[in-house]
Protein backbone atom coordinates (compact mmCIF):
# COMPACT_ATOMS: atom_id res chain seq x y z
CA UNK A 1 0.00 0.00 0.00
CA UNK A 2 1.30 3.45 -0.95
CA UNK A 3 1.02 6.45 1.41
CA UNK A 4 0.76 10.09 0.31
CA UNK A 5 0.77 13.26 2.40
CA UNK A 6 -2.47 15.31 2.64
CA UNK A 7 -2.17 19.00 1.78
CA UNK A 8 -4.49 21.87 2.68
CA UNK A 9 -5.86 23.91 -0.25
CA UNK A 10 -7.63 27.20 0.55
CA UNK A 11 -9.87 27.43 3.61
CA UNK A 12 -12.14 24.43 3.11
CA UNK A 13 -10.44 21.79 0.97
CA UNK A 14 -7.68 19.19 1.13
CA UNK A 15 -5.78 17.60 -1.73
CA UNK A 16 -3.68 14.49 -2.34
CA UNK A 17 -1.73 13.61 -5.50
CA UNK A 18 -3.05 10.73 -7.58
CA UNK A 19 -0.70 7.89 -8.56
CA UNK A 20 0.59 8.42 -12.09
CA UNK A 21 0.05 4.77 -13.01
CA UNK A 22 -3.65 4.98 -12.06
CA UNK A 23 -4.17 8.24 -14.00
CA UNK A 24 -2.49 6.90 -17.15
CA UNK A 25 -4.21 3.53 -16.87
CA UNK A 26 -7.64 5.19 -16.75
CA UNK A 27 -6.74 7.62 -19.57
CA UNK A 28 -7.45 10.69 -17.45
CA UNK A 29 -6.11 14.05 -18.59
CA UNK A 30 -5.92 17.51 -17.03
CA UNK A 31 -9.34 19.15 -16.33
CA UNK A 32 -11.15 15.76 -16.52
CA UNK A 33 -13.57 14.91 -13.71
CA UNK A 34 -12.68 12.28 -11.11
CA UNK A 35 -15.61 10.86 -9.12
CA UNK A 36 -15.60 10.04 -5.40
CA UNK A 37 -17.95 8.14 -3.13
CA UNK A 38 -17.92 6.92 0.47
CA UNK A 39 -18.89 3.29 1.01
CA UNK A 40 -20.58 1.75 4.06
CA UNK A 41 -17.18 1.19 5.72
CA UNK A 42 -16.46 4.96 5.51
CA UNK A 43 -13.80 4.30 2.85
CA UNK A 44 -13.28 6.77 0.01
CA UNK A 45 -13.83 5.14 -3.39
CA UNK A 46 -12.25 6.90 -6.38
CA UNK A 47 -13.60 6.36 -9.90
CA UNK A 48 -12.33 7.55 -13.25
CA UNK A 49 -15.82 7.44 -14.74
CA UNK A 50 -19.26 7.90 -13.29
CA UNK A 51 -22.01 5.52 -14.25
CA UNK A 52 -24.58 7.76 -15.89
CA UNK A 53 -28.16 7.45 -14.76
CA UNK A 54 -30.36 5.93 -17.42
CA UNK A 55 -32.81 8.30 -19.07
CA UNK A 56 -36.17 6.95 -20.15
CA UNK A 57 -36.36 8.29 -23.69
CA UNK A 58 -39.82 6.94 -24.64
CA UNK A 59 -42.98 6.69 -22.59
CA UNK A 60 -46.39 5.25 -23.53
CA UNK A 61 -49.48 6.08 -21.47
CA UNK A 62 -53.25 6.00 -21.73
CA UNK A 63 -54.43 9.59 -21.78
CA UNK A 64 -57.49 8.71 -19.68
CA UNK A 65 -55.13 7.86 -16.79
CA UNK A 66 -53.72 11.41 -16.72
CA UNK A 67 -55.76 13.88 -14.68
CA UNK A 68 -53.52 16.87 -15.36
CA UNK A 69 -52.14 16.66 -18.89
CA UNK A 70 -50.18 19.98 -19.03
CA UNK A 71 -48.16 19.17 -15.89
CA UNK A 72 -47.50 15.64 -17.13
CA UNK A 73 -46.15 16.90 -20.47
CA UNK A 74 -43.94 19.53 -18.78
CA UNK A 75 -42.51 16.83 -16.48
CA UNK A 76 -41.75 14.59 -19.49
CA UNK A 77 -40.05 17.53 -21.19
CA UNK A 78 -37.89 18.43 -18.19
CA UNK A 79 -36.94 14.76 -17.64
CA UNK A 80 -35.66 14.53 -21.23
CA UNK A 81 -38.29 12.13 -22.54
CA UNK A 82 -37.81 12.34 -26.32
CA UNK A 83 -40.96 10.50 -27.38
CA UNK A 84 -44.38 10.43 -25.73
CA UNK A 85 -47.09 8.09 -27.04
CA UNK A 86 -50.54 9.04 -25.75
CA UNK A 87 -53.17 6.37 -26.40
CA UNK A 88 -56.92 6.76 -26.16
CA UNK A 89 -60.06 4.96 -27.29
CA UNK A 90 -61.24 8.36 -28.45
CA UNK A 91 -59.26 11.53 -27.80
CA UNK A 92 -61.27 14.03 -25.77
CA UNK A 93 -61.47 17.38 -27.59
CA UNK A 94 -60.76 19.46 -24.46
CA UNK A 95 -57.70 17.37 -23.65
CA UNK A 96 -56.54 17.73 -27.25
CA UNK A 97 -56.82 21.53 -26.96
CA UNK A 98 -54.89 21.47 -23.66
CA UNK A 99 -52.24 19.27 -25.28
CA UNK A 100 -51.82 21.67 -28.23
CA UNK A 101 -51.54 24.67 -25.92
CA UNK A 102 -48.89 23.24 -23.62
CA UNK A 103 -46.83 21.92 -26.57
CA UNK A 104 -46.56 25.51 -27.85
CA UNK A 105 -44.60 26.37 -24.69
CA UNK A 106 -42.18 23.41 -24.90
CA UNK A 107 -39.54 24.30 -27.48
CA UNK A 108 -38.55 21.23 -29.51
CA UNK A 109 -41.67 19.17 -28.80
CA UNK A 110 -43.81 18.60 -31.89
CA UNK A 111 -46.70 16.26 -32.70
CA UNK A 112 -45.34 13.77 -35.24
CA UNK A 113 -48.38 11.48 -35.48
CA UNK A 114 -52.02 11.84 -34.53
CA UNK A 115 -55.41 10.24 -35.07
CA UNK A 116 -58.47 9.65 -32.90
CA UNK A 117 -56.77 6.80 -31.04
CA UNK A 118 -53.27 8.12 -30.37
CA UNK A 119 -50.92 11.12 -30.43
CA UNK A 120 -47.13 10.89 -30.71
CA UNK A 121 -45.04 13.81 -29.43
CA UNK A 122 -41.32 13.92 -30.23
CA UNK A 123 -38.41 16.15 -29.27
CA UNK A 124 -36.79 17.35 -32.50
CA UNK A 125 -33.57 18.95 -31.18
CA UNK A 126 -31.89 15.74 -30.02
CA UNK A 127 -28.74 16.26 -32.08
CA UNK A 128 -28.56 20.05 -31.71
CA UNK A 129 -26.06 21.34 -29.16
CA UNK A 130 -27.88 24.06 -27.19
CA UNK A 131 -26.09 25.26 -24.04
CA UNK A 132 -27.30 27.25 -21.05
CA UNK A 133 -25.12 30.25 -21.89
CA UNK A 134 -26.65 30.35 -25.39
CA UNK A 135 -30.11 30.36 -23.82
CA UNK A 136 -29.17 33.13 -21.35
CA UNK A 137 -27.95 35.37 -24.13
CA UNK A 138 -30.91 34.61 -26.38
CA UNK A 139 -33.43 35.29 -23.61
CA UNK A 140 -31.72 38.61 -22.86
CA UNK A 141 -31.89 39.56 -26.53
CA UNK A 142 -35.59 38.63 -26.65
CA UNK A 143 -36.26 40.88 -23.65
CA UNK A 144 -34.75 43.77 -25.62
CA UNK A 145 -37.05 42.85 -28.52
CA UNK A 146 -40.01 42.99 -26.14
CA UNK A 147 -39.08 46.52 -25.01
CA UNK A 148 -38.86 47.66 -28.64
CA UNK A 149 -42.22 46.01 -29.43
CA UNK A 150 -43.76 47.68 -26.38
CA UNK A 151 -42.35 51.05 -27.45
CA UNK A 152 -43.88 50.62 -30.94
CA UNK A 153 -47.20 49.30 -29.59
CA UNK A 154 -46.59 46.05 -31.51
CA UNK A 155 -48.63 43.77 -29.25
CA UNK A 156 -48.46 40.77 -31.57
CA UNK A 157 -44.65 40.68 -31.55
CA UNK A 158 -44.64 41.35 -27.81
CA UNK A 159 -46.91 38.38 -27.05
CA UNK A 160 -45.12 36.00 -29.43
CA UNK A 161 -41.73 36.95 -27.99
CA UNK A 162 -43.00 36.48 -24.44
CA UNK A 163 -44.17 32.99 -25.39
CA UNK A 164 -40.70 32.25 -26.77
CA UNK A 165 -39.08 33.31 -23.47
CA UNK A 166 -41.41 30.83 -21.73
CA UNK A 167 -40.27 28.12 -24.17
CA UNK A 168 -36.61 28.86 -23.49
CA UNK A 169 -37.20 28.75 -19.75
CA UNK A 170 -38.66 25.23 -20.02
CA UNK A 171 -35.80 24.24 -22.35
CA UNK A 172 -33.28 25.44 -19.74
CA UNK A 173 -34.95 23.16 -17.16
CA UNK A 174 -34.63 20.23 -19.58
CA UNK A 175 -30.92 20.92 -20.10
CA UNK A 176 -30.29 21.35 -16.36
CA UNK A 177 -32.03 18.07 -15.59
CA UNK A 178 -29.80 16.39 -18.17
CA UNK A 179 -26.75 17.97 -16.47
CA UNK A 180 -27.77 16.31 -13.21
CA UNK A 181 -27.64 12.90 -14.91
CA UNK A 182 -24.88 13.26 -17.49
CA UNK A 183 -21.25 14.32 -16.91
CA UNK A 184 -20.75 15.21 -20.59
CA UNK A 185 -23.70 17.60 -20.42
CA UNK A 186 -22.26 19.19 -17.27
CA UNK A 187 -18.96 19.76 -19.01
CA UNK A 188 -20.59 21.22 -22.14
CA UNK A 189 -22.63 23.62 -20.00
CA UNK A 190 -19.76 24.55 -17.64
CA UNK A 191 -21.60 23.15 -14.62
CA UNK A 192 -19.10 22.57 -11.82
CA UNK A 193 -21.45 21.58 -8.99
CA UNK A 194 -25.06 20.90 -8.04
CA UNK A 195 -25.19 24.42 -6.60
CA UNK A 196 -24.50 25.80 -10.09
CA UNK A 197 -27.69 24.10 -11.32
CA UNK A 198 -29.69 25.58 -8.43
CA UNK A 199 -28.46 29.11 -9.12
CA UNK A 200 -28.90 28.74 -12.89
CA UNK A 201 -32.49 27.62 -12.42
CA UNK A 202 -33.22 30.77 -10.40
CA UNK A 203 -31.55 32.97 -13.04
CA UNK A 204 -33.68 31.54 -15.85
CA UNK A 205 -36.86 31.84 -13.79
CA UNK A 206 -36.14 35.51 -13.06
CA UNK A 207 -35.55 36.19 -16.77
CA UNK A 208 -38.89 34.57 -17.54
CA UNK A 209 -40.48 36.74 -14.82
CA UNK A 210 -39.06 39.88 -16.45
CA UNK A 211 -40.73 38.85 -19.73
CA UNK A 212 -44.05 38.54 -17.85
CA UNK A 213 -43.56 42.02 -16.36
CA UNK A 214 -42.90 43.49 -19.80
CA UNK A 215 -46.12 42.01 -21.15
CA UNK A 216 -48.08 43.49 -18.24
CA UNK A 217 -46.78 46.97 -19.12
CA UNK A 218 -49.16 47.11 -22.13
CA UNK A 219 -51.78 48.34 -19.66
CA UNK A 220 -49.64 51.29 -18.56
CA UNK A 221 -48.52 54.52 -20.18
CA UNK A 222 -44.73 54.70 -20.41
CA UNK A 223 -42.64 57.80 -21.00
CA UNK A 224 -39.45 58.03 -23.07
CA UNK A 225 -37.53 57.98 -19.79
CA UNK A 226 -39.26 54.73 -18.78
CA UNK A 227 -38.25 53.03 -22.02
CA UNK A 228 -34.70 54.27 -21.56
CA UNK A 229 -34.52 52.76 -18.06
CA UNK A 230 -35.89 49.42 -19.30
CA UNK A 231 -33.27 49.31 -22.07
CA UNK A 232 -30.51 50.17 -19.59
CA UNK A 233 -31.52 47.24 -17.36
CA UNK A 234 -31.50 44.80 -20.28
CA UNK A 235 -28.12 46.13 -21.43
CA UNK A 236 -26.81 45.50 -17.92
CA UNK A 237 -27.98 41.88 -18.08
CA UNK A 238 -26.40 41.50 -21.50
CA UNK A 239 -23.08 42.81 -20.15
CA UNK A 240 -23.40 40.46 -17.17
CA UNK A 241 -23.83 37.34 -19.33
CA UNK A 242 -21.13 38.38 -21.80
CA UNK A 243 -18.83 39.35 -18.88
CA UNK A 244 -18.16 42.79 -20.38
CA UNK A 245 -17.84 44.55 -17.01
CA UNK A 246 -16.69 43.74 -13.49
CA UNK A 247 -19.42 42.33 -11.28
CA UNK A 248 -19.25 45.22 -8.79
CA UNK A 249 -20.15 47.77 -11.49
CA UNK A 250 -23.48 46.01 -12.11
CA UNK A 251 -24.83 46.87 -8.68
CA UNK A 252 -23.67 50.48 -8.90
CA UNK A 253 -25.36 51.01 -12.27
CA UNK A 254 -28.54 49.26 -11.17
CA UNK A 255 -28.72 51.52 -8.10
CA UNK A 256 -28.61 54.59 -10.36
CA UNK A 257 -31.42 53.14 -12.49
CA UNK A 258 -33.56 52.50 -9.39
CA UNK A 259 -32.94 56.05 -8.21
CA UNK A 260 -34.13 57.42 -11.57
CA UNK A 261 -37.19 55.14 -11.44
CA UNK A 262 -38.42 56.85 -8.25
CA UNK A 263 -39.72 59.81 -10.28
CA UNK A 264 -41.59 57.63 -12.80
CA UNK A 265 -45.38 57.26 -12.97
CA UNK A 266 -44.81 53.47 -13.21
CA UNK A 267 -42.29 53.44 -10.37
CA UNK A 268 -43.60 50.17 -8.90
CA UNK A 269 -43.23 48.25 -12.18
CA UNK A 270 -39.73 49.57 -12.86
CA UNK A 271 -38.52 48.80 -9.34
CA UNK A 272 -40.00 45.29 -9.57
CA UNK A 273 -38.04 44.63 -12.78
CA UNK A 274 -34.91 46.15 -11.24
CA UNK A 275 -35.25 43.81 -8.24
CA UNK A 276 -35.49 40.81 -10.61
CA UNK A 277 -32.26 42.01 -12.29
CA UNK A 278 -30.66 42.24 -8.85
CA UNK A 279 -31.77 38.66 -8.05
CA UNK A 280 -30.13 37.49 -11.30
CA UNK A 281 -26.93 39.36 -10.43
CA UNK A 282 -26.80 37.83 -6.93
CA UNK A 283 -27.11 34.30 -8.32
CA UNK A 284 -24.39 34.95 -10.91
CA UNK A 285 -22.18 36.15 -8.04
CA UNK A 286 -23.01 32.99 -6.06
CA UNK A 287 -21.79 30.85 -8.96
CA UNK A 288 -18.58 32.88 -9.34
CA UNK A 289 -17.79 32.94 -5.61
CA UNK A 290 -18.65 29.25 -5.23
CA UNK A 291 -16.02 28.41 -7.83
CA UNK A 292 -13.42 30.76 -6.40
CA UNK A 293 -13.70 30.07 -2.68
CA UNK A 294 -15.42 26.67 -2.34
CA UNK A 295 -13.62 24.48 -4.85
Amino acid sequence: MEARRLQKVGNRSYAVCLPKKWVIGNKIKEQDHVFMDINKNNELVLKAKQQEAAIKETITVDISDIDNLPEFLVLCYVKNVDKIILRSKKLDYEKFKALKKVISYLDGYEISEEDENHVVIQFLFKDVNITLIHLLRRMTYLLSVMVTALENNDLETLQKTETTTDQLYHLSKRIMHSCMKNSKQREENDIKSEEDILFMNIIFKKLENIGDRFESLTEKKLSESDYRLLKEMINLLNDLFFKKNELKSFKEKLSKIKKSANSSAIRGSLLSIADLCLDIFENVVSIEYGREYFK
